[in-house]
């Protein structure tokens, strides 16, 4: 509960859609930082226009492995330590 106050003040003064957008932001590099490299996850960004004519980013995740478009995801097999490489 100490990192809120410290957050609150950053965000006072803000448009309600940008702390928001904020907020969503610093959850996502909270849960998500942590796992690129690991997982062979990638990040990306989707660009839209707001009605009051602002450009606003939303965070996407996307997969960096070969051929990742034309493949569906699915779960491969698990071992100790770690997921299995599909390529071996």
């Amino acid at each position: 509960m100490t990192t809120e106050p410290n957050k609150e003040p950053k965000m006072q003064g803000l448009p309600p859609e940008e702390a928001d957008l904020q907020e969503r932001i610093t959850g996502f590099n909270k849960e998500l930082l942590p796992l690129l490299g690991k997982y062979e996850i990638g990040l990306a960004a989707m660009a839209k226009i707001l009605p009051d004519g602002r450009v606003a980013a939303d965070p996407v995740v996307v997969s960096v492995r070969k051929h990742a478009a034309k493949a569906e995801v699915t779960p491969g097999p698990k071992v100790e330590g770690g997921l299995a490489n599909p390529d071996a």
